[in-house]
């Protein structure tokens, strides 16, 4: 079994983190094209930029709401996100979601909040049918 790029991710992680960053890069890129895995380096990259966002608590937090968000409501959000992820450094985005009807909700690469009224009515929904 080949591993993933989460897990060559990882690997390389630990090793750089261990001091054993000496042509780790290269030889890396060296037994992936001799297994001919070479495909998988744009998703290793991505899960080793993910990984020290991480170490560093950063999260970047995709805010979408059912319409633009004004400065106060901006604000407003950006402080509930800052509850939602305590002790992060946060990045945020807005972006506008007719369909959500109100309410926003807060996605991260690993977490979803949902406070829409959408999700609200079809909860609602499943309780009376």
């Amino acid at each position: 079994m080949r591993p993933t790029p989460v897990q060559y991710a990882k690997a390389f992680s630990l090793l750089s983190s261990e001091g054993k960053s000496e042509n780790l890069v290269s030889n890396l890129i060296a037994f992936l094209t001799r297994r001919g895995e070479t495909k998988k380096l744009p998703s290793i990259v991505k899960e080793l930029e993910r990984l020290e966002r991480e170490k560093n608590l950063e999260t970047t937090v995709a805010i979408v709401t059912a319409t633009e968000a004004t400065p106060e409501m901006k604000t407003l959000l950006s402080k509930k996100a800052e509850q939602l992820f305590p002790g992060r450094k946060l990045t945020l985005s807005f972006s506008v979601d007719a369909s959500v009807l109100g309410g926003a909700r807060f996605r991260t690469e690993s977490a979803l909040f949902d406070a829409t009224l959408k999700t609200e009515l079809s909860a609602l929904k499943k309780n009376f049918t």
